[in-house]
């Protein structure tokens, strides 16, 4: 497996990237500029540069691993309609940030940085350019106190998302040494933005985390109404499938995505997985033992928010069943995707070799994944579709898709199985070692932290 886990990432261009500075400061305009961002290199060694810092677009695709993130979300594109001077200072904090850390912990992964540009950093640039400010030192107390009001007006009741949203702040003030045009005073005053954000007022937070979570736990009547549907979807595959098998279904057949559909579902119900989770399963990546006289099933992924690497989830007998009928499902998809791989491997010309490289990397990831979709990202109409793990916001289209075809109007997602599974557990007949259990399954720390 770590073998496999190795050959399907593009190799990164290590010496190309420690080379680059930590910090921007004191560099010329054009120093700065052509720092590299991101970068790889080919199988020869060969460095191939994706962003650097003066660029309008900054490419974060070789840095993404889970194997539920579009490409679309792996990019952030910096804003044209907001001063130089505000886009640069918002640059050099998110690139301190990812080449360092903050003071005390380790640098995020490249998902908090996309997710820090596009949620907090861009419409907090496009807020203060509304009001004619074109540089952080002419932010004022007031701007931060109207942007706090304004935030928290369209996040009404959630203080995670307002704290996200106003995140990029905190860093202007942390990095202020190294910005151009620096904040000129700390926006949170005497307080902090765990403060301002609502967190703190929060039962349970001292870590940062709630005891409440925000996702809805989905009503057992819903449950009732999915479960069962999703029971029907998966008896009728079998026939489905031979259709397929016979040449009469094509890929995108809406008989077929049910299929995965109704397996996806259960998988996320029955084993608590995160979404990530569930489509970074493969073939084969189950098993089951007898231990005194008991016969127990599990099935490995890889989890990254944590970055535990290879964890196991304890499934029901039925969702051996489920997974055996997606190995079917899914085995003329990864045919079709393993064909595209000897391709790209086999292409041996100059021509958009970067994002051959990285289409390659991704298929390789993917090769294996059971729960796959059809997609045109990236192609011309004459390429045709290739072959994708299925994305978390296609997962989302495809829960809402399997209510309203169960017969309800529950707007289900993905991450709401993680907690309605939480509390079927400790509402069953386990008792106080449900805790216990839960821990465990979700691999948490403390017993009190709500699975996230």
């Amino acid at each position: 497996m770590a073998g496999n886990a190795i050959a399907s990432q593009p190799p990164k261009a290590y010496d190309l990237l420690a080379a680059q500075p930590a910090s921007s400061k004191g560099l010329s305009e054009s120093e700065k500029s052509n720092i590299v961002v991101s970068a790889v290199a080919d199988m020869d060694g060969s460095n191939h540069v994706l962003s650097r810092f003066g660029d309008p677009v900054w490419d974060f695709r070789p840095y993404f691993e889970q194997s539920n993130v579009a490409d679309g979300q792996k990019y952030i594109p910096w804003p044209e309609d907001c001063s130089q001077e505000l886009v640069d200072d918002c640059k050099v904090v998110l690139y301190v940030w990812f080449k360092r850390g903050l003071p005390g912990s380790k640098p995020p992964v490249a998902m908090g940085i996309c997710q820090t540009a596009i949620a907090s950093a861009i419409p907090m640039m496009r807020w203060l350019t509304a009001l004619n400010i074109k540089r952080f030192d002419q932010v004022r107390p007031i701007h931060v106190a109207n942007y706090v009001h304004h935030t928290k007006a369209r996040l009404t009741r959630n203080a995670h998302s307002v704290y996200d949203s106003l995140r990029i702040l905190d860093f202007l003030w942390v990095f202020r040494n190294e910005t151009s045009s620096p904040l000129a005073a700390c926006p949170w005053g005497e307080s902090s933005l765990w403060r301002v954000s609502g967190l703190a007022k929060q039962p349970g937070n001292q870590f940062g985390r709630t005891e409440t979570g925000k996702t809805p736990i989905i009503p057992a009547d819903v449950q009732a109404k999915v479960f069962n549907y999703c029971e029907e979807v998966l008896a009728a595959a079998p026939e489905i499938l031979n259709e397929r098998d016979a040449g009469r279904l094509g890929f995108r057949n809406p008989a077929l995505i049910r299929i995965r559909d109704a397996a996806l579902y259960v998988l996320s119900i029955t084993s608590g997985m995160r979404n990530e989770e569930a489509i970074g399963v493969e073939s084969g990546s189950w098993r089951s033992e007898v231990r005194d006289g008991v016969q127990f099933h599990w099935v490995a992924t890889t989890e990254h928010k944590t970055g535990k690497g290879k964890v196991e989830f304890l499934i029901p007998e039925l969702t051996v069943k489920v997974l055996d009928l997606m190995n079917r499902y899914a085995k003329p998809l990864q045919e079709k995707l393993a064909l595209e791989v000897a391709e790209l491997e086999c292409n041996p010309t100059p021509q958009d070799l970067t994002n051959r490289m990285l289409r390659l990397a991704k298929a390789k990831r993917d090769v294996r994944k059971l729960f796959l979709c059809t997609s045109m990202s990236g192609q011309s109409e004459s390429a045709g579709y290739h072959v994708d793990a299925l994305s978390n916001g296609g997962s989302k289209v495809s829960f809402r898709r399997l209510a309203m075809a169960a017969g309800t109007d529950w707007q289900l997602a993905p991450h709401q199985c993680r907690r309605t599974y939480a509390r079927n557990i400790v509402e069953s007949r386990m008792g106080r070692s449900s805790l216990v259990f839960l821990k465990w399954q979700f691999g948490l720390l403390p017993v009190s932290m709500t699975p996230c």
